[in-house]
């Protein structure tokens, strides 16, 4: 190998270690910048160090107004590294404390077109957006920081889950639902915590349709159905309930047990099993695409316990209760009662099985509660099966039934 060869490779080593070197500085005072910004000068000149320092500072009082000292470590900053994201948005939050709207503006979509993962700089934007009264840039902002900051999930989805009430707001969330944005299920979720956030969620679900998010319908309705049948927002809940597939009007008046009655995406419209430690509830298949209830309980003297209900939107009229085969009457019995509901409250019940009397809804008992129970005062068991359960109207047996 020749000397010309040898010196040449020796360049080259020596300028690759140079590189290395200088790149390992420059991660590692990044690191040091964004945890500890104050001690960058004691083994690197970094000119993005007070920019760092003086940015923890402000976030330490978040209703300081940024004076000249926030305009010159940014300046600094952008002289040394042109275009760096969060010296462009602190020159925004200088200048809109200035009252240099147009320009915070600029600046910070000058940021955002730099890097969208900002978060500071996308709150920035929502709050500039919602002083001028802008919706759609809003939201596009709130898009944008939970699609790139997955922790501000917390600090925006109680924001929008109030925001949502305005329907004004709702009809522009829209097309972020029909699209499937990311994080639309998961505020969606976050809205049933919120007071009147189901009648919201509710109400944006419908307005997008059930063509493009028929999953998170299905994902949703339970919950959903569940918080507006307890509030007592009916009408609401049956569009919700017939948006689902398979629902009809017919089947909020069956009380029979078939697939559809027994799935547990129609919430409250279906039947719903209460867990007991000393029972247990369970559906088999039947002939004709039917259910079969098995009950079977262990109780001692605990009175009635309820084991299954649901909700019904039987008609105003006279009927009467068929079940097959026939309940056992006596001390270990299976019993069947009928409440109405009413602005989310249950009144006292209008009808209980094992009298042979009959269920009368008046019209102002527009949607009821049926509930199977079983009650035992000594220690001894309950076991049964029950095929078939139904209501036949008898209005030409019985006197009409009256408000």
């Amino acid at each position: 190998m020749s000397f010309v060869h040898a010196g040449r490779r020796v360049v080259i080593v020596v300028a690759a270690a140079a590189i290395a070197a200088a790149a390992c500085l420059f991660a590692f005072s990044a690191t040091v910048r964004n945890h500890a910004p104050d001690r960058i000068p004691a083994f690197w000149h970094d000119p993005l160090a007070p920019m760092s320092e003086w940015g923890q500072t402000l976030a330490q009082q978040p209703d300081r107004i940024p004076d000249d000292r926030t305009r010159e470590v940014a300046v600094q900053a952008l002289r040394a590294q042109p275009l760096n994201p969060v010296a462009l948005r602190m020159l925004a939050i200088w200048a809109a404390g200035h009252g240099y709207l147009r320009r915070a503006d600029r600046l910070a979509g000058l940021s955002e077109k730099v890097s969208r993962r900002d978060l500071s700089n996308q709150l920035f934007m929502i709050e500039r957006a919602v002083s001028r009264g802008d919706v759609a840039a809003t939201l596009a902002h709130y898009d944008m920081a939970l699609r790139t900051s997955p922790n501000s999930k917390q600090l925006l989805f109680p924001i929008l889950s109030a925001a949502i009430a305005d329907p004004t707001i709702r009809q522009d969330l829209v097309p972020y639902v029909r699209h499937g944005a990311p994080w639309i299920g998961g505020f969606l979720f976050n809205a049933l915590d919120m007071p009147g956030g189901a009648s919201s969620a509710a109400e944006l679900l419908l307005a997008s349709g059930r063509k493009n998010n028929v999953a998170l319908l299905i994902d949703l309705a339970p919950g959903l159905l569940t918080h507006l049948v307890g509030s007592g927002d009916f009408p609401l809940a049956e569009r919700l309930f017939l948006a689902l597939p398979k629902a009809d009007a017919a089947m909020l008046a069956d009380p029979s047990f078939t697939m559809r009655t027994t799935d547990p995406v129609y919430g409250p419209f279906g039947w719903r099993a209460i867990e007991s430690a000393d029972a247990s509830i369970a559906f088999e298949p039947a002939e004709g695409g039917r259910r079969r209830l098995y009950v079977s309980a262990r109780l001692g003297a605990v009175g009635d316990q309820i084991l299954l209900q649901r909700t019904l939107h039987l008609p105003p009229g006279n009927y009467l209760f068929v079940q097959q085969p026939e309940a056992k009457t006596g001390e270990n019995s299976i019993t069947w009662r009928v409440t109405c509901l009413k602005a989310g409250d249950s009144s006292a019940p209008i009808w209980t099985s094992g009298n042979d009397s009959p269920l009368r809804i008046v019209p102002t008992c527009g949607w009821q509660r049926l509930e199977l129970l079983v009650g035992s005062d000594r220690s001894d068991a309950v076991d049964a099966r029950i095929d078939r359960i139904g209501f036949a109207r008898a209005d030409s047996l019985l006197p009409q039934a009256q408000p």
